[in-house]
């Protein structure tokens, strides 16, 4: 099955939480997701859906509201998708971290920077940059 957009993605995420009914599915997406489809985004892709035994529909609660349900074979699909995109977002994440030259932690957006005999030396802090040099602060 082809998901080529974030909202079909959110819409697969949403149902893999819990059953949902369409409109309860458009606020369920804007909730997590900060953007709200419409009926034209939502109920196009749960046909497909159906036809492809992805999701299996069930009337519920007291207007009759049809329920959406992730089927195992869903389930599967989305959890492969997950898989997926952990790999995709570990790959652009490590891409963006560094590593603390005392302590070797990893950290993301902008280290503490320490100069050593010319270099600069990315620490997660200024206690690990101080460890570092044995307890002796050096000039930066």
């Amino acid at each position: 099955m082809k998901v080529n957009s974030t909202t079909k993605v959110a819409i697969l995420l949403s149902l893999y939480r819990k059953p949902l009914h369409g409109y309860a599915l458009m606020d369920s997406v804007e909730e997590s997701f900060g953007l709200r489809p419409g009926p034209a985004q939502i109920y196009p892709f749960l046909s497909e859906l159906l036809k492809k035994k992805l999701v299996s529909a069930l009337k519920a609660g007291v207007r009759d509201k049809t329920e959406y349900v992730l089927t195992v074979k869903g389930r599967e699909v989305v959890g492969e998708l997950m898989v997926k995109m952990g790999v995709l977002l570990e790959g652009a994440l490590n891409a963006k971290l560094t590593q603390c030259t005392h302590c070797s932690c990893k950290m993301f957006g902008k280290p503490f920077i320490r100069k050593i005999g010319g270099h600069a030396y990315p620490f997660c802090c200024g206690h690990c940059a101080d460890n570092f040099l044995g307890g002796k602060k050096k000039a930066k």
